[in-house]
């Protein structure tokens, strides 16, 4: 009976350890949540935020879109529904925010499809771009929401 006990514990204790180990052999990810203002601290809706890892080239960019309230979590291998975070380490981050002007209908009320809008920035264009954004962020286990600033 003793036996039996202690193999039952051994066989548990193996289990969880090989079940813990296993993972989806994707690089290491953890939550990571914040929030985009502006200067004046109004909140930047329905831009884009990227993680772009510096320096492993394993990792995939991590992304996120703000809310009406400028919140956003980040996503990596998964989808916002399912957000797995962004990858441990350092990353350069990008903020992109851009509206593309309505097309006009003409005279008849018809709309040209061929013909697109206007692009306008409602985020300095400067921070959708690796090279010229100032931006960064050491993602951590157990990191606290963030906040980034931009201009408009």
């Amino acid at each position: 009976m003793q036996c039996k006990k202690i193999f039952a514990h051994v066989a548990f204790a193996l289990s969880a350890v090989l079940i813990s180990g296993c993972g989806d052999g994707l690089p290491n990810r953890t939550p990571v949540e914040g929030t985009v203002v502006y200067e004046d601290g109004s909140p930047v809706a329905n831009a884009a935020v990227m993680f772009h890892p510096q320096g492993d080239l394993e990792s995939k960019n991590a992304m996120g879109t703000t809310d009406d309230e400028g919140k956003f979590i980040m996503f990596t291998y998964r989808d916002a529904r399912d957000p797995d975070g962004a990858p441990i380490g350092s990353h350069k981050v990008t903020v992109s925010g851009v509206n593309e002007a309505a097309v006009q209908p003409n005279q008849e009320g018809e709309i040209d499809d061929s013909v697109s809008g206007e692009l306008s920035w409602f985020v300095d264009s400067k921070f959708a771009l690796v090279e010229t954004t100032p931006l960064t962020v050491d993602v951590t286990k157990g990191m606290e929401p963030i906040t980034f600033q931009v201009t408009r």
